[in-house]
């Protein structure tokens, strides 16, 4: 029972986490120059998610704007799927960009699709802080 909560309350922590992402996103491609040139030209979806798929949420970057949707893009541009929620809310609440290239040795991580897209997303990440 213990386990189950746990995992329940892993699961909901990643949602809340991916929505916030997309929630900055947003906002921040509004009003920061800086970010909404680093938009311009992009045509992706990059996606994030759980090995198992209970948990995910993909960013559609296009026309120099963002949207967020909850749930598994059948063909996103770009993924970076966590063996579970708890490896994907340690990477993201780390702060540290490197959390993700570790996680990504440690095999708790993986990526796919096209990796610049993905380096490309962590360039921009700064501008969520």
């Amino acid at each position: 029972m213990k386990e189950q909560l746990v995992s329940w309350l892993s699961r909901w922590q990643l949602r809340l986490v991916l929505w916030l992402i997309g929630r900055r996103l947003v906002q921040r491609s509004e009003k920061r120059d800086e970010l909404r040139q680093s938009l311009q030209d992009k045509n992706v979806i990059l996606q994030f998610r759980t090995a198992l798929g209970d948990v995910g949420r993909h960013y559609i970057v296009a026309d120099n704007q963002v949207a967020s949707q909850s749930g598994i893009h059948t063909s996103p541009t770009a993924t970076l799927s966590f063996e579970t929620p708890a490896d994907a809310v340690s990477a993201f609440m780390s702060g540290d960009p490197n959390a993700f290239m570790a996680g990504i040795q440690k095999r708790r991580i993986v990526a796919e699709g096209d990796y610049a897209m993905l380096m490309w997303f962590m360039g921009i990440a700064k501008h969520l802080r």
